[in-house]
């Protein structure tokens, strides 16, 4: 996969939950140390880049011992671009949202599995501290971090697999990518 580029098309909102970008329903293997997708420098299109959903299905390689995030979005060390990460700190197997460098959001411990197909799903009801959540296979992941940084929709390089350091690559996989310019509900 390294440096392969995907070109991105505009998904149709005519179902309400129809995703604002579908990154395929594919399964990738990120093999933890090179391999990752450039999605071109481009706006994801919300109408307000600090009210949406993020979602996407993960199985990752990633262990009790290791300490190393895996990133699964990332558009990290741009102004106020935000970056999925699967967490491993201190251990721990957490859901993380990071911008600039510093956690944002943050579940609790083991919100994942190591080898199991999960579900993952992030959601930013507006600006300000206590407007995120995280999900992980329909159940609610919790927040140790519910921090008040905002986000921007920026014309950067954005990746699944990476940061834009090169750094934190995933080590697993991942598939069914999906951005939403809205908030999901529970049912959807």
């Amino acid at each position: 996969l390294g440096g392969l580029t995907m070109a991105l098309g505009e998904v149709e909102l005519n179902n309400p939950v129809s995703p604002r970008y579908d990154y395929g329903n594919v399964s990738l293997d990120f093999d933890g140390t090179d391999d990752y997708i450039d999605i071109a420098s481009d706006t994801i299109g919300f109408t307000n880049a600090n009210i949406f959903t993020f979602s996407a299905w993960v199985k990752t390689d990633l262990d009790h011992t290791s300490t190393v995030r895996r990133t699964v979005w990332g558009c990290n060390n741009t102004a106020s671009g935000f970056q999925f990460e699967l967490g491993a700190n201190s251990g721990t197997r957490r859901l993380q949202v990071i911008i600039n460098g510093a956690v944002v959001a943050d579940s609790g411990n083991e919100a994942i599995q190591t080898g199991v197909w999960t579900h993952v799903v992030y959601t930013r009801s507006g600006t300000g501290a206590s407007t995120h959540a995280f999900y992980a296979n329909g159940v609610d992941a919790g927040l140790t971090n519910n921090n008040a940084n905002n986000f921007a929709d920026t014309a950067s390089v954005h990746y699944i697999g990476r940061r834009a350091a090169a750094s934190q690559p995933m080590d697993g996989n991942i598939k069914s990518v999906m951005f939403f310019d809205r908030v999901l509900t529970a049912n959807e």
